[in-house]
């Protein structure tokens, strides 16, 4: 299977650009006969880019194994061991606790209260990170997926401030405002207020299960919807369901 993907591009300065990184899940539908099965089974993947990009630029590959049943995952780089030693900031990010990712347990991804609660964490914690780290790009597309599902009428509407340190980039918050514009111009009654925070929700999980050590919560189904394009959110101004209160 061969797939094509654009990655956002960053531009740095009038001579510079670079590529921003990009989140690939791969699942295995289906099921397969038990005596086939090895305790390794090796998947090969490949990645390369256009021909004029190969002397300034080699991608580098990180492979999270997900066990979904017993809610673990351990990490496995494309690296040597050599070049692990030689550039281990690379890999600090994914060692450092992010303690707003353990969502108190009575956390309701309906209640817009409790993601308020959240955003001003990632808030706080964002703006003391630095701003050409993983964590921070990271962060931000996190910030604004938790921005928006306590603010869904974001920028109709009454919204709180939020620190000017933190830009409104992202592609989940590019897409959120082009959307927004587009539902505007062609108002429909068919789109589905909590369904969209419903989705936003399985986003969330699976932007959270990079740097979780234990994403608990982040079932097959929450995947597969997280995978899936988000509906556009048409006519802002609808009026909102009980759950968002």
């Amino acid at each position: 299977n061969t797939l094509t993907i654009y990655p956002e591009v960053h531009i740095q300065d009038r001579q510079d650009a670079s590529l921003q990184p990009i989140l690939v899940i791969i699942c295995f539908p289906g099921t397969l006969p038990r005596h086939l099965i090895h305790e390794n089974m090796p998947i090969q993947i490949t990645v390369s880019v256009c021909e004029e990009l190969r002397s300034f630029t080699s991608p580098v590959i990180e492979a999270i194994l997900w066990n979904i049943c017993n809610s673990e995952h351990s990490l496995h780089s494309g690296r040597s061991d050599l070049e692990r030693n030689n550039d281990t900031d690379y890999f600090t990010s994914w060692e450092l606790p992010i303690l707003f990712l353990l969502l108190p347990q009575a956390f309701n991804y309906c209640s817009s209260q409790d993601w308020d609660n959240l955003s001003q964490q990632i808030e706080g914690w964002l703006v003391t990170i630095p701003t050409d780290s993983q964590q921070w790009m990271w962060g931000r597309d996190t910030f604004w997926l938790v921005f928006i599902s306590a603010n869904p009428t974001f920028p109709h509407g009454r919204w709180p401030l939020w620190d000017v340190r933190v830009p409104l980039e992202g592609p989940f918050i590019k897409d959120w405002l082009a959307m927004s514009a587009q539902a505007q111009s062609t108002p429909s009654t068919t789109d589905d207020p909590h369904s969209i925070l419903q989705q936003i929700w399985f986003k969330f999980q699976s932007q959270v299960a990079l740097f979780s050590r234990s994403p608990s919560y982040l079932t097959h189904e929450s995947l597969m919807l997280a995978l899936q394009p988000l509906h556009t959110y048409v006519d802002t101004c609808t009026t909102l369901p009980p759950c968002f209160c």
